[in-house]
């Protein structure tokens, strides 16, 4: 893997993780509603940009990198410093990437080090047709909805998704909340994925912003010919 080493003047690149920066102090990253475990991409390049902090003077970032190719892969860490709010990194196929990140200030103080983004698994380059075996074997073999947690939940819950393909393409995934009148609540998907392990939150709102009422509510999740419910419950 090469890193260019002046950290600045990025290229156009698809950017596929966004880590967002609150704050110089206790710092700590902005929810998202849905972020991926494990989500593959074809590519030459992987940029991680995060909300700039007109306090921070540099930021340290950590990337971890993972051979999924390796019967037992190892995390591999790497730290750079960089004032820009970016990192832009040359991958290899069949690693894995994610990072984590901490703003420091001129007189040396340091926030938290941020949450991990998702991670990003390099299926070949932009020129490449189709995925190494080796790679998709790291991916789902079927897509599947799994059980929140917590679960009873009394603010946020977590709903946990896999997406699979045969042809390794994208599905269209809708992943919605309904009463058990069978009222539509709450959008938490309704875009396409690629194949790959995923998390959806929800924060016990519905569509309107307004939180929802005690009771029982159904997850809903489609993708391609894929349909499948799970119960969750929210207690005030």
């Amino acid at each position: 893997m090469r890193i260019p080493p002046w950290l600045a003047g990025w290229k156009l690149a698809t950017v596929l993780s966004w880590v967002f920066i609150l704050g110089l102090f206790g710092m700590t990253i902005a929810e998202i509603s849905d972020f991926g475990s494990i989500v593959q991409f074809f590519g030459d390049t992987l940029e991680f940009s995060w909300e700039d902090d007109a306090d921070a003077h540099h930021y340290r970032i950590l990337l971890t990198t993972k051979d999924m190719t390796s019967p037992q892969p190892v995390d591999v860490d790497s730290s750079f410093y960089s004032q820009e709010n970016e990192l832009e990194i040359e991958v290899e196929p069949g690693l894995a990437y994610n990072m984590r990140v901490q703003a420091l200030s001129e007189a040396g103080n340091s926030s938290e080090m941020s949450n991990s983004s998702p991670t990003y698994l390099c299926m070949g380059g932009s020129g490449d047709e189709g995925g190494n075996s080796n790679i998709s074997a790291a991916l789902p073999g079927r897509t599947t909805l799994g059980p929140a947690y917590p679960n009873p939940f009394n603010s946020t819950t977590t709903i946990p998704y896999n997406i699979a393909s045969e042809t390794g393409r994208s599905l269209f995934v809708s992943l919605k909340i309904y009463n058990t009148l069978g009222q539509q609540v709450r959008t938490l998907v309704d875009d396409v994925r690629l194949p790959g392990q995923y998390r959806a939150a929800w924060d016990a709102q519905n569509d309107q912003g307004a939180v929802i009422s005690t009771g029982t509510y159904i997850c809903l999740l489609k993708a391609g010919d894929y349909s499948n419910t799970r119960m969750v419950v929210f207690a005030k």
